[in-house]
């Protein structure tokens, strides 16, 4: 039985640049599974446009760690897989790999689900790798507030 676990993340200021509120890294030993995840703004928003983006990463960037928190009380406390949130320095994604790419509007919160087995975002059995959502506002009028991504993902 996997083992399930919650991750939220924000970026401080969105900008016409991405920007990688969350990333899920996994290691040489697991292959975290994204099952489900949100994504949703906090700040005053308009009614433009955000670019949001799941990419496979190489490297992890620089963020701020985020514990992930076990869905079932009875599970350990402890997952193998990382988190990171408000991205410091950008992961190193790679080129063509996006997983989803999706413009939603500012004032939207945006829920997906894996609908089945097997449909879940995977991040591949590698060291340092992992997939990050990212973000931007390049459509009037821009948005420059907080953007929140929450993940589910199981190992």
């Amino acid at each position: 039985m996997s083992r399930r676990f919650a991750s939220p993340g924000s970026i401080a200021a969105v900008s016409s640049s991405f920007k990688t509120p969350l990333i899920l890294g996994g290691s040489a030993s697991i292959r975290p599974k994204i099952f489900h995840f949100v994504l949703s703004t906090t700040g005053a928003a308009a009614d433009g446009v955000l670019e949001w983006i799941i990419q496979k990463a190489t490297a992890l960037g620089t963020t701020t760690a985020v514990t992930p928190r076990p869905l079932d009380p009875s599970d350990p406390t402890t997952a193998t897989a990382t988190a990171g949130s408000n991205a410091s320095a950008e992961p190193t994604y790679t080129a063509n790999s996006s997983l989803f790419d999706e413009g939603i509007n500012q004032r939207a919160t945006y829920t997906w689900n894996a609908w089945t087995e097997g449909a879940q975002l995977v991040v591949p059995v590698v060291a340092s790798n992992g997939l990050g959502i990212s973000c931007l506002s390049s459509v009037a009028p821009a948005y420059t507030g907080v953007a929140n991504a929450h993940i589910h993902s199981e190992e």
